[in-house]
């Protein structure tokens, strides 16, 4: 799954095949027809999970949240610029 983290207004979101922009709107993006490689551009940094160990996270597909004071960890990493499945627009 890929986010982006807005530089200038800390907002994140999830990326849909619709453009999506942050909150000051000064950083967007979306998946291309593909559904694999998105476009970014702003000031947007390309976040990712690693969906197996998300959905595991969350229980899938039963999707709760943890009882009590247990919590679970999930992947989360920022995509370098120079990744393959992500371009940024000038």
């Amino acid at each position: 799954m890929k986010l982006i983290y807005c530089a200038l207004c800390h907002d994140v979101l999830r990326l849909f095949k619709e453009c999506r922009l942050c909150i000051c709107g000064e950083s967007g993006g979306q998946y291309l027809p593909d559904g694999l490689h998105v476009e970014i551009f702003g000031a947007a940094i390309a976040l990712g999970f690693d969906n197996d160990i998300f959905y595991n996270a969350l229980d899938w597909p039963i999707v709760k949240s943890p009882e009590g004071d247990e919590s679970r960890a999930f992947k989360a990493f920022v995509i370098p610029e120079n990744c393959a499945t992500v371009r940024t627009r000038k």
